[in-house]
C-alpha cells in the first residue's frame, strides 16, 4: 500500500514538472513589446487575437492593433496565398517572437480569421513627436496637404506601391499606399488639398536598432478625406511670377500658378525658365513636355535650400517654341540665385574624372553616374553624368569643356544666418552638352609625372648600375692585389725554398754522410783495435792479461755505446732531412692553395701509391669545406707521416685515410693493416715521429688517439672540435 501511494506521489510530480516545461503562449501585445531583444530572439510561443490595421497582401504580413499597442506580424513561409487580410479583420495570430530590426515583432504567424468590425478611432499625430520611438507600428490620424506623389516598380508586379508626399509645418512626410490604377486618379484628383488619412507609423532604422526616419503606410487612396477644400478653391486663382515665389506677404499656403518654358525634362522632374529665374517642378505624366515647351502650371511652391521649388497639380502645354539657349556665367555669378535649377552654359578645365560602377552587378564595365572634376577661375565644380550618358574616352585631364546643363547652386552649410553661395554642380542633359573646345596638351599632369617617373627609374638603375660597377672592379682589384700578393709569396716561398735546399737540406746531408763515415770507421778501426789487444794479451803475462781483458771489455762497451748514439743521431738526421724536403716540396709546391684538403691529400699521397704496391684510399664523409690554412697544413702533414709511417715500418696491404666533416669538428683517421706494434718497445727514431705528430696536434688544441695491436694494425685518428673558428668564410 506504502509503495503505491509513493508511485502516485511520483506521477503527480512528473506531471507538474511536465506541465512547467511547457511554456505559456504569450497572448498580448502589451507582453511582446516589453520583451527584450535577447528574450525576443529566443522564438517564444505566441497565441493572440487582435485586430489588422495594415495588411501586406505579398508577404502575408500586417500590422496589428488592440486599442493601445501596434505590432508588426509577418506570416509563416510558404505564404499561405489563400489567406486575405484586409484592415479591420479580428484574427487569431498563432507564431513566435523575434527581436525585429528595430521593436520586438511577431514571425512565422498562422491566421485564423475571427470576424470583422470598424477600426477604433484613431490617435491624432503630433507634429513635435515625429521621431519618438513610441510611435513605431502606432494607428494615427495624419492631417497634411498632398504635395506629390510617385509612382515605385519592383521587379515583382505586386511590389509596385505609391509614395506620397504630404506637407506639415513645412515638413515632408511620406506615406506608402499599395498600388492600384484607382488610388493613382484619386491622388491626382485632391493633390494639393488638405486632407485627413489613417495610417500606421512605421520606422526607418539602422543595424544598430536606432530610428533614423519615419514613414507612414495607409492600406488606400480611399483613406484620404479633403478638409479645406473650399479654402484651396477660393484662393487657387493667386497668380505669380517665379521670381515672386516665397516672397514676403506671399503665402506659401496657397495654391498658385504661374508659367514658364521648358528647359529640361528629367526623370521625375520638369525643369522651367520663369523670368530671368530657375525652377524646378515636380508634376505627372513628364513625357508630353519637351524642351521649348512654353507651359502653365498650378500648384503649391515649397521652399527649397537655394530658391523655392514646385508641386504641380496641373500642368499644360500653351505653346511650342524653339528650345530656350543657355545662360552664359563665370564663376562671378554665383551670387544670383536665379542661376539655381536654370539651363547654363560654362567654360571649364577637366582636372579629373570620378568613375562610378553599378554595385548591382559584376560587370566591371557598367559604369554609372560618372563625375567630371572642372574648374573655372578658381572655382572647382563637379559635372555628374547622369546614368544615360556614356563616358567618352576623349574627355581626357586637360582638356577645354564647353559645358551646357541645369546648374544647382550649393550653399556653405556652415553658415545659416545668412546665404553664402561657395559653387555649383552641373546636371548635363544629353551628351551634346559637353563638347570639347581644346583638347588636353600633350604634356598633361599625368605625363609628366610619368616621365619623372621614368627618369626617376632610369636614375636608381644608373646609380645601381655605377655601384655594382664599383663593386665589381673593386673585387676585380682585389682579385689581382690578391694574384700579385699570392705571386709574391710564391716567389718568396720558393726563394726560401732555394735556401733551405742549398744550405738546410746539404748541410743535413753533409752530415748524415759524415757521420755515416764516422760509423764506420769507428766499427772498422774498433775491430782492428780490439784484435790488437787480443794479440798483447795473448803474450803478456798472467796479470796483465786480465787487466787488457777488463780494459778491452770496457773498450767494447763505449764502441757500441758510441755507434748506438751515432746511429740514433743519424736517423734523426736522416728524418730532420726528409722533413726539410718536405717542407721545400710545399714552399715549392702549395698544394693547399690550388685544391682542397682532400684532393691535396691524394696528391701527395700519389707518389707513395705508384712507388708501392700498398693499395692507398681517402674517404670523406660529410659536406667538405676549406680550412684556415694553418689547420689544412697540419692535417695535410699529419695525413703524410702517419701513411709514411705505415709504409715504412708495418708493411700493410692497405691504408684507409678517413676525413669526417660534422658539425663543430672533424676527424682525420688513418688504418692500416700492418703489423702494428706496442708503444713502450719503441725505439727513439719511432718515438720521434709520433712525437712530432702529437706536437702538430697540440698546436691546434687538438686530440690524438693511437690505436695498435701487434699483427692487426694501427688506427691514428686526430680529432679538431670548435670547428667553427677554424673555418673559412
Amino acid at each position: 500500500m506504502i509503495g503505491f501511494r509513493c508511485y502516485l506521489s511520483l506521477l503527480a510530480l512528473l506531471s507538474v514538472l511536465l506541465a512547467d516545461s511547457v511554456a505559456e503562449p504569450l497572448r498580448s501585445i502589451e507582453a511582446i513589446r516589453a520583451l527584450d531583444v535577447e528574450t525576443a530572439n529566443q522564438g517564444l510561443p505566441v497565441d493572440l487575437e487582435s485586430q489588422v490595421s495594415w495588411s501586406d497582401p505579398l508577404r502575408k504580413a500586417c500590422f496589428l492593433y488592440d486599442g493601445e499597442r501596434g505590432i508588426y506580424v509577418r506570416g509563416k513561409r510558404p505564404y499561405d496565398q489563400s489567406i486575405e487580410l484586409k484592415p479591420g479583420d479580428i484574427v487569431r495570430v498563432q507564431g513566435v517572437t523575434t527581436a525585429g530590426g528595430f521593436s520586438a515583432a511577431i514571425y512565422d504567424a498562422v491566421y485564423t480569421r475571427v470576424g470583422h468590425r470598424p477600426l477604433p478611432e484613431a490617435k491624432s499625430y503630433a507634429g513635435d513627436r515625429r521621431m519618438s520611438t513610441d510611435l513605431d507600428c502606432e494607428w494615427m490620424e495624419l492631417s497634411a496637404r498632398v504635395v506629390s506623389m510617385r509612382i515605385v516598380r519592383r521587379d515583382h508586379p505586386a511590389e509596385r506601391y505609391i509614395m506620397v508626399e504630404m506637407l506639415r509645418n513645412n515638413y515632408l512626410l511620406n506615406v506608402q499606399i499599395p498600388y492600384t490604377e484607382a488610388s493613382e486618379q484619386r491622388l491626382k484628383h485632391i493633390m494639393f488639398e488638405w486632407v485627413y488619412v489613417n495610417v500606421v507609423a512605421g520606422t526607418v532604422f539602422n543595424s544598430g536598432r536606432q530610428a533614423a526616419d519615419r514613414i507612414f503606410f495607409a492600406s488606400s487612396a480611399d483613406d484620404f478625406r479633403r478638409t479645406i477644400t473650399e479654402e484651396v478653391r477660393s484662393r487657387s486663382g493667386n497668380k505669380l511670377k517665379v521670381s515672386q515665389f516665397m516672397q514676403e506677404n506671399i503665402n506659401h499656403l496657397w495654391i498658385v500658378n504661374s508659367e514658364g518654358t521648358v528647359t529640361h525634362v528629367g526623370n521625375n522632374e520638369l525643369f522651367l525658365r520663369g523670368d530671368s529665374y530657375g525652377l524646378k517642378v515636380v508634376t505627372l505624366d513628364l513625357d508630353r513636355f519637351n524642351p521649348g515647351d512654353r507651359v502653365y502650371i498650378e500648384g503649391l511652391v515649397v521652399p527649397g535650400e537655394i530658391s523655392p521649388e514646385f508641386r504641380a497639380r496641373e500642368s499644360r502645354i500653351l505653346s511650342k517654341q524653339a528650345a530656350l539657349e543657355p545662360r552664359r556665367i563665370d564663376a562671378d555669378d554665383l551670387t544670383n540665385p536665379g542661376l539655381n535649377y536654370d539651363l547654363v552654359e560654362i567654360d571649364a578645365e577637366l582636372v579629373g574624372v570620378v568613375r562610378a560602377y553599378d554595385s548591382s552587378t559584376t560587370d566591371a564595365s557598367a559604369a554609372s553616374d560618372d563625375v567630371l572634376l572642372c574648374q573655372t577661375g578658381g572655382l572647382l565644380f563637379e559635372v555628374r553624368l547622369p546614368s544615360g550618358i556614356e563616358f567618352d574616352p576623349d574627355w581626357v585631364v586637360g582638356s577645354q569643356l564647353r559645358l551646357r546643363g541645369i546648374c544647382h547652386l550649393v550653399r556653405d552649410q556652415d553658415v545659416h544666418w545668412q546665404m553664402n553661395l561657395t559653387g555649383l554642380w552641373l546636371q548635363p542633359r544629353g551628351p551634346s552638352d559637353i563638347t570639347i573646345t581644346q583638347e588636353a596638351p600633350w604634356w598633361t599632369v599625368g605625363r609628366v609625372l610619368w616621365l619623372m617617373l621614368v627618369v626617376l627609374v632610369l636614375t636608381a638603375a644608373f646609380l645601381i648600375w655605377i655601384l655594382l660597377l664599383r663593386r665589381t672592379v673593386e673585387r676585380q682589384t682585389q682579385v689581382i692585389a690578391d694574384q700579385v700578393e699570392q705571386k709574391t709569396l710564391m716567389n718568396e716561398r720558393q726563394r726560401m725554398a732555394r735556401e733551405l735546399h742549398d744550405n738546410l737540406d746539404q748541410g743535413l746531408t753533409g752530415a748524415a754522410v759524415h757521420l755515416q763515415a764516422s760509423r764506420k770507421y769507428l766499427d772498422v778501426h774498433g775491430k782492428q783495435r780490439m784484435e790488437a789487444i787480443e794479440n798483447i794479451r795473448e803474450q803478456a803475462s798472467a796479470e796483465m792479461a786480465e787487466r787488457l781483458e777488463q780494459h778491452q771489455a770496457e773498450l767494447e762497451e763505449d764502441v757500441k755505446k758510441t755507434l748506438s748514439g751515432l746511429a740514433s743521431v743519424q736517423a734523426m738526421l736522416s728524418h730532420c732531412g726528409e722533413e726539410s724536403r718536405r717542407s721545400i716540396l710545399e714552399l715549392r709546391g702549395g698544394l693547399l692553395e690550388r685544391m682542397d684538403l682532400p684532393s691535396a691529400i691524394e696528391e701527395s699521397l700519389r707518389v707513395m701509391t705508384e712507388e708501392s704496391p700498398v693499395r692507398i684510399q681517402v674517404s670523406i664523409t660529410g659536406d667538405a669545406r676549406r680550412l684556415k690554412q694553418k689547420v689544412e697544413h697540419h692535417l695535410l702533414m699529419l695525413a703524410k707521416e702517419a701513411s709514411n709511417n705505415a709504409l715504412r715500418h708495418a708493411s700493410p696491404q692497405s691504408v684507409q685515410i678517413g676525413l669526417d666533416y660534422t658539425e663543430g669538428q672533424i676527424r682525420l683517421s688513418v688504418v692500416d693493416d700492418g703489423c702494428g706494434f706496442e708503444r713502450s718497445k719503441l725505439s727513439k727514431a719511432g718515438h720521434f715521429g709520433i712525437r712530432g705528430m702529437e706536437e702538430r696536434v697540440n698546436r691546434l688544441d687538438g686530440k690524438i688517439e693511437i690505436q695498435s695491436t701487434v699483427g692487426e694494425g694501427t688506427r691514428i685518428e686526430v680529432t679538431l672540435n670548435a670547428l667553427e673558428q677554424w673555418e673559412v668564410n
